[in-house]
């Protein structure tokens, strides 16, 4: 832990910032939305230092190590990799979330990402592979909303950490189907907690879009199972994709568990 934490301040600090009470979830801990947008503001903060006004950044591939709960301060510390820049997000010096930013991105006035967090910061359970095309006949269709003027960036992309929070509420119902009903959840302790989310910006959204989202399930094995969510308008243009790793877990003990028969069946 020492040679990580070392490594760790080698860092660029990008952000400081700290969750609030309103921000947390029905687990009880930091809302995923808000962790996009803590990555997305550093990754703009880093593109400033650079000279740059905003970041152009086309996906993002975090993971979740650690829940940030209510109060807990949370410093965001940017580092240089081949491809673009990795973030990692810390409380009391704990890595609780990391972050790899892709397309074209400043990248020279940032450290080299240290090999000891490399592990911590590469792609494990996502790896980019959803079969086409979108929608299937069997994918879950679920409406959106309109496109607000403060959910697209300049380049007319869809805001990350905005896109972030349309999913949230697609996913909710797609897991809740799936069987993690709030009944589920209060008598049996059990739930599910995201470890691991991959966006990709698919194309610009206009200021009269509505969007849907088509969710399909795509993995279940072992403790995780894997959905994949394609965004696009009622016009049919594509808007982005995102890949979850989602573990199920004992709400009480705070851990995760072998996947209930109700996800692996519903795969089949």
């Amino acid at each position: 832990m020492t040679d990580l934490l070392a490594a760790l301040r080698t860092g660029t600090p990008v952000l400081h910032s700290r969750a609030e009470a309103w921000e947390c979830d029905f687990n009880n801990h930091w809302n995923t939305r808000y962790y996009c947008r803590a990555f997305q503001m550093a990754g703009e903060v880093a593109a400033m230092r650079a000279g740059q006004v905003r970041a152009d950044i086309t996906g993002w591939h975090l993971r979740f190590h650690a829940e940030i709960l209510a109060g807990d301060p949370i410093v965001v510390r940017g580092f240089e990799t081949g491809e673009g820049a990795a973030f990692v997000m810390t409380r009391d010096d704990r890595i609780v979330a990391t972050a790899l930013a892709t397309g074209p991105f400043p990248q020279t006035h940032l450290p080299a990402l240290p090999d000891d967090l490399s592990t911590l910061v590469s792609p494990r359970g996502v790896t980019g592979t959803v079969v086409t095309p979108w929608p299937m006949e069997k994918d879950t269709i679920y409406e959106l909303g309109p496109v607000g003027t403060d959910d697209r960036l300049a380049s007319g992309d869809l805001a990350y950490w905005r896109a972030a929070a349309r999913l949230s509420h697609c996913t909710h119902h797609h897991d809740t189907a799936l069987g993690f009903t709030p009944e589920v959840m209060k008598t049996q302790n059990l739930g599910r907690m995201l470890a691991e989310l991959r966006f990709t910006t698919l194309g610009p959204v206009k200021g009269d879009d509505f969007l849907r989202a088509a969710a399909r399930m795509t993995a279940a094995k072992g403790k995780a199972f894997q959905t994949a969510h394609f965004l696009h308008t009622h016009r049919g243009t594509p808007v982005a994709m995102f890949e979850l790793c989602t573990l199920a877990v004992d709400l009480q003990a705070r851990r995760a568990i072998p996947l209930p028969d109700f996800v692996t069946a519903r795969l089949s």
